[in-house]
């Protein structure tokens, strides 16, 4: 029933960017990835400079990304490889781009962060892991989150299970939140 009147609302002569925005927020959690970045798309040709925007492709982006991993067993050759380190460049230069209009903004230093680890890149991973713990974020659960991820790039890429532990007594001493969500 919500997609109806979604659709209706982006057939109106009057729909406005943020119409378009939270339509492909919808569409993204709904597995619609494609009709999604289309009206991602669309919207940021209105707004260039929303961090929003940006952050919110690189999510399709990774959404794509792990869909072509199942799709592969994990395994992707030939063309199916190309396409996902197109993916996985495309969301790093759209979490860039959000940080980059928007400095303030954690979670996606996070994404970036993630999805520097899913490059190979973990110098950048790191580093951007270090700007966000410095950040301190005002809600907890985001704390949370960093920790965690933090913990698990510094468990699995660089095997060192001390700093992991230290990482994940932090995350679970923040007493908000779900801690272990993916």
């Amino acid at each position: 029933e919500g997609e109806k009147y979604i659709e209706e609302a982006l057939t109106s002569i009057s729909s406005q960017a943020y119409v378009f925005q939270y339509a492909a927020k919808f569409y993204r959690r709904k597995g619609s990835v494609d009709k999604a970045l289309e009206l991602l798309k669309t919207s940021l040709q209105a707004t260039p400079t929303s961090a929003f925007l940006h952050h919110h492709i690189g999510l399709c982006d990774r959404t794509q990304k792990i869909q072509m991993k199942e799709a592969t067993n994990k395994q992707p050759r030939g063309q199916n490889r190309e396409k996902l380190d197109k993916m996985i460049r495309s969301a790093i230069f759209h979490f860039e781009s959000a940080v980059e209009k928007k400095p303030t903004f954690e979670v996606a230093h996070l994404d970036l962060a993630r999805m520097y680890i899913e490059a190979g890149n973990h110098r950048k991973a790191e580093d951007t892991f270090q700007k966000v713990l410095c950040m301190k974020p005002v809600v907890e659960e985001i704390m949370q989150d960093i920790y965690l991820h933090y913990g698990r790039f510094q468990e699995f890429q660089k095997k060192s299970d001390v700093s992991a532990i230290i990482r994940y007594l932090k995350a679970i001493k923040i007493e908000k939140g779900i801690i272990f969500k993916g």
